[in-house]
């Protein structure tokens, strides 16, 4: 597996599959890697899960504090980023709460019509 230390992304190509650089490396176990990106408000769904969970992350703004802070946070979108040795699980984890990424709604556990 390589890994692009720009993009904190982890790939089996032969480039990155956020930027396109060929610059790579054998990604190594305690690497930050990129597990999901979420509008700022699921910020505090996100870190309950990894921290239940004791896995440890990073958060980075999409905007930057600036920015962000001019238009609004409510526009702001964070990117999470787990060690690779516990970036499977906390995708299982993250893919549980939020549909497997397909929109930004989390899953309801409860049945309609209770």
């Amino acid at each position: 597996m390589l890994y692009c230390e720009k993009c904190r992304r982890n790939t089996e190509e032969d480039r990155c599959p956020e930027c396109g650089r060929k610059k790579l490396r054998e990604i190594r176990e305690d690497d930050p890697c990129f597990l999901i990106e979420r509008d700022v408000i699921w910020s505090e769904v996100i870190e309950d899960i990894l921290k239940e969970n004791g896995i440890p992350y990073l958060t980075r703004g999409r905007m930057g504090a600036a920015l962000a802070i001019s238009v609004g946070p409510m526009f702001e979108k964070n990117r999470y980023y787990v060690p690779w040795a516990c970036l499977e699980k906390a995708k299982e984890l993250t893919d549980a709460v939020f549909a497997e990424g397909k929109n930004e709604e989390p899953q309801s556990t409860e049945e309609e019509g209770d």
